[in-house]
């Protein structure tokens, strides 16, 4: 976790690589500050490593906290990436990630619900009602509910028979046709 002392450290780091960086003050310890917290991960060794990092290219801008903060996350990526599956850096990761991505017991009750009933009402399987009610695609599945409807109204009834271009008849074998068959038939 980084701490104002660290950030202090920090800011004391660029003014000393860059001339042009601004004199430390209360205001800007805050602002950087604010920055960094929300990053609890980073340590000071990323943020002194990152100010190394953004300072060893040349013609570099002054730079703002996000443009440190960029350089730091990739060397604390860096180092979770390094550490040992074991190692409690990574497990408290996996726990607050595990945490975050858990649904409660009300959202898994109430999906479940909704596929059955969406299943029900449209004559699909529960498969397919949980995909197609996937709350990420709300105005697709709206569209989809839609078509699924219409194509259910159109095989519950017979399909319409097509009249005959020539004669307008729906009769099946067309009189026109018999017609041409039986005049081709004579010699």
């Amino acid at each position: 976790m980084i701490t104002r002392q660290h950030v202090a450290a920090i800011l004391a780091k660029c003014a000393a690589h860059d001339p042009r960086f601004p004199k430390p003050s209360d205001a800007l310890l805050e602002a950087w500050l604010e920055e960094w917290e929300l990053f609890p991960h980073l340590t000071v060794d990323d943020g002194m490593a990152a100010v190394r990092e953004y300072y060893s290219a040349p013609n570099q801008d002054v730079p703002l906290a996000a443009d440190i903060l960029v350089i730091a996350r990739k060397y604390a990526r860096d180092r979770y990436e390094r550490s040992d599956l074991d190692s409690p850096e990574r497990q408290s990761h996996e726990a607050r990630c595990d945490e975050l991505a858990a649904p409660d017991d009300a959202t898994i009750v109430g999906r479940a619900k909704a596929i059955a009933s969406f299943a029900e009402t449209f004559g699909v399987s529960h498969a397919e009602a949980a995909v197609r009610t996937r709350p990420e695609y709300a105005d697709r599945n709206a569209l989809d509910a839609t078509a699924v409807e219409v194509a259910h109204a159109r095989q519950s009834r017979p399909a319409e028979p097509i009249p005959c271009p020539d004669c307008g008849s729906t009769d099946i074998p067309c009189p026109c046709e018999t017609t041409l068959d039986a005049a081709a038939e004579q010699p």
